[in-house]
């Protein structure tokens, strides 16, 4: 439970600061936090088939897709959910860029803002935590997994975004690591050790 947990909040953290990047509104921003933070807790039906190790059967994908049916359901009954447009995006971010998603096959940019932004940070998320069938992704090839689903599954334009601002994250990180190690009195690992002559 504590691994779902680290990796709703994983999600959420992705989601703020991919629209701080974007600059949208913050009801938007508002939107999209409980549409990731619903994501986790409508995983806990399908928990058996999201740990399990091993390749998905067609059972398993269609117990996916009732679960995610009922979910986007559930958001649309609930009046604040559907005011703040919550339920938009909980129903619309399995579409892809290409149409040939689910559930109504919309395409590009008929595909609402909010819905098109989870679902990049969704996928990012996913494939860089463990999974029953394999170890999570690095980031290097986390980014070039996305990028490969650019323009298929995922909104292209989104994704130059997300990439190039995880890319500068990290390089920001490594800075900082450095001028870090760089402080007076910060002694470098065996720092100030002889070498042994041979």
């Amino acid at each position: 439970m504590a691994e779902d947990q680290a990796e709703i909040e994983r999600l959420r953290s992705l989601v703020a600061r991919f629209v701080a990047k974007l600059g949208i509104s913050d009801d938007d921003a508002k939107a999209l936090d409980i549409a990731a933070s619903m994501l986790g807790v409508k995983r806990l039906p399908i928990m058996d088939i999201l740990k399990k190790d091993g390749p998905l059967t067609p059972d398993d994908r269609e117990r996916m897709t009732e679960n995610a049916d009922l979910w986007a359901e559930f958001a649309e009954k609930v009046e604040l959910l559907r005011e703040l447009g919550v339920a938009d995006v909980l129903e619309k971010y399995t579409e892809h860029w290409d149409g040939t998603g689910r559930p109504g096959g919309l395409a590009g940019d008929d595909i609402p803002l909010g819905a098109r932004i989870l679902s990049v940070c969704y996928h990012y998320s996913g494939m860089v935590s463990d999974r029953a069938y394999r170890r999570a992704l690095t980031t290097k090839r986390a980014l070039a997994e996305l990028t490969r689903l650019s323009g298929t599954v995922l909104d292209p334009d989104l994704v130059t975004v997300f990439v190039a601002s995880v890319q500068d994250e990290r390089k920001s990180s490594r800075i900082e690591s450095r001028r870090a190690a760089k402080k007076p009195g910060t002694k470098r690992p065996n720092a100030g050790k002889k070498k042994k002559k041979s």
